[in-house]
């Protein structure tokens, strides 16, 4: 740790069987470098999770990690709001979401009624992350119409929790995709998904669903019947033990959610999360990441945003930052998900073209055509030759053409 008089907490990790290079070599440690096998060690830990004592090791609890045992059926939303504030306290500016002119003919759900308004004025709102699934045949879901109102039992089980979580966390209004995008005015739906950049970027915070394969599994733990996956617990000479769930990011990863082709920029482009597993509520934003099982003293978080180091080296589940060089990386990350709509791929990608760099990025049929700075600098070329340039790119694995694409891009 880099903190001075920092209190050690002692954790125990079951690790499988050291992987062998070849059925030959049996697993022995001479064949794998130390660096390999560190990292092997680490990433079966946070995928697996620890066991360690109930309480922190420090009586003040100022300088020791505090280990907690979580209830199945409900979350410690106080706590939620906490990690919150710190966050408008504590961080700069890249945290707080983006304040500027509003989304045009944006519309939100008002928790409290439950009816889809047109605020005249920018609100503070949240945003969902979800995966969709299938409608039920005659849901509300099939109608091409542009609801006014969501009926008690209308909508799916996670909108139902992300509004109670709303509520909870002190805000009025929600914004889903699916209830709040228009659908009959095509050019304003156009509009919207050209804007996902800016309705996730002006959330105050994104819920993401990272638990479950669809829109019915719901948030766990938010409400009775749907709880989480309890933690073991035991009684060893006078100590409590219990178990700390997988890493959040690891399960993250892990998650259909993560498989999801839209879902890829609504977490790059939210400043604050706030996610959803089946094993507990974790938090993210570009300064920290929290988590219910293991809670760290909140001084530390104010100090670890200062230095590069961090409380888990890979541990996060987004980048917190990026630049243009990473383009070419973020289209290869994301064209490994999946989509429903293969005509979307370009439309669940405008939002990081337009917003992810700090400078406009041009495309053709997704073919990056690389911006200019300076209009008088000559070195980039022409358009002709940016997109020369653009086109050497190259299968990682074998692919299928997307109908409505030409062969090149």
């Amino acid at each position: 740790m880099f903190q001075k008089g920092w209190i050690d907490s002692v954790f125990l990790a079951v690790v499988p069987d050291i992987p062998s290079r070849s059925p030959t070599e049996r697993g022995n440690f001479e064949y794998i470098s130390t660096e390999a096998l560190a990292v092997w060690v680490r990433d079966s830990i946070l995928s697996s999770g620890f066991i360690a004592r109930v309480g922190s090791n420090c009586i003040h609890g100022t300088r020791s990690l505090d280990i907690r045992e979580l209830s199945s059926n409900s979350i410690d939303f106080g706590m939620v709001r906490d990690w919150v504030e710190l966050c408008g306290t504590s961080h700069s500016r890249l945290c707080k979401p983006r304040k500027g002119a509003m989304v045009p003919h944006l519309r939100l759900i008002e928790c409290a009624t439950r009816r889809i308004v047109s605020p005249s004025s920018a609100v503070p709102f949240v945003a969902l992350s979800y995966v969709w699934g299938p409608p039920t045949p005659g849901s509300v879901l099939t109608s091409d119409e542009d609801l006014d109102t969501l009926g008690d039992g209308e909508v799916e089980p996670v909108v139902e929790d992300a509004i109670l979580v709303t509520r909870r966390l002190g805000y009025a209004y929600l914004w889903v995709d699916r209830y709040c995008i228009v659908k009959k005015d095509k050019a304003i739906r156009a509009l919207h998904l050209r804007s996902m950049g800016d309705i996730y970027g002006s959330s105050e915070i994104t819920i993401i669903a990272a638990a479950g394969n669809d829109s019915s599994f719901g948030l766990p733990g938010v409400r009775a019947g749907k709880p989480r996956t309890p933690q073991f617990r035991a009684q060893v000479k006078g100590h409590a033990l219990t178990s700390i769930p997988p890493d959040p990011a690891s399960t993250v990863r892990s998650s259909v959610w993560a498989t999801r082709g839209w879902t890829y920029q609504e977490g790059l482009l939210s400043r604050r999360r706030l996610i959803f597993t089946e094993h507990e509520v974790s938090y993210e934003c570009r300064g920290v990441l929290l988590r219910e099982a293991v809670q760290v003293p909140a001084r530390i978080h104010k100090d670890s945003y200062k230095y590069s180091n961090r409380l888990q080296a890979g541990s996060w589940c987004f980048p917190t930052r990026a630049t243009d060089s990473h383009f070419l990386a973020l289209v290869s990350n994301y064209t490994r998900r999946r989509l429903t709509y293969q005509s979307d791929i370009l439309n669940a990608m405008l939002g990081i073209f337009g917003t992810f760099f700090s400078s406009e990025i041009h495309h053709l049929c997704g073919i990056p055509l690389q911006p200019r700075d300076d209009p008088t600098d000559e070195t980039l070329g022409t358009v002709a030759e940016s997109l020369v340039n653009g086109l050497r790119w190259d299968l990682s694995s074998p692919g299928h053409r997307r109908p409505g694409f030409p062969s090149w891009s």
